[in-house]
């Protein structure tokens, strides 16, 4: 996978969608908030998420397909916004967690999910970087007469 650098008007595009992605997720949640649809809310902001950084990850790479890379940046960012404005919503909300404990439980596993699709996000960017270096590091070097 060879490294591309970003350009300064690159920069400004991925900004400006970065911005359109936040922008949308906002929107929505306040929308959901109005309509009191907590559910909905946090739904299209994981959908809103995952296209908006699937299209920014696939502009930053130049390429015309979808690369694992960017799918795997899709779905570990829009997990992580999910949770955090589940959590955000149930800490700073009128609306408290119910006392259920299937409620709770289904908390706790999400972040348990949540745990893991961040672990095995740079691990698994580790373990590529590292056998990239171990592949080029066992290729026989040639001889020049």
């Amino acid at each position: 996978m060879a490294v591309r650098t970003v350009t300064g008007r690159q920069w400004g595009i991925l900004s400006c969608g970065a911005f359109v992605i936040v922008a949308c997720d906002i929107i929505m949640l306040f929308l959901a908030q109005r309509l009191n649809q907590l559910t909905w809310s946090i739904a299209s902001v994981g959908v809103i998420t995952f296209v908006g950084m699937l299209i920014l990850a696939n502009y930053a790479s130049q390429t015309f397909g979808f690369e694992g890379g960017e799918m795997r940046t899709a779905i570990a960012s829009s997990i992580v916004v999910v949770y955090f404005v589940l959590i955000s919503f149930l800490t700073f909300s009128r609306g408290t967690l119910p006392e259920q404990p299937l409620a709770t439980t289904v908390i706790q596993h999400f972040t348990y999910v949540v745990e893991i699709v961040i672990i095995f996000y740079f691990g698994s960017k580790a373990v590529t970087e590292a056998l990239n270096k171990l592949r080029t590091s066992q290729r026989p070097k040639r001889r020049t007469p």
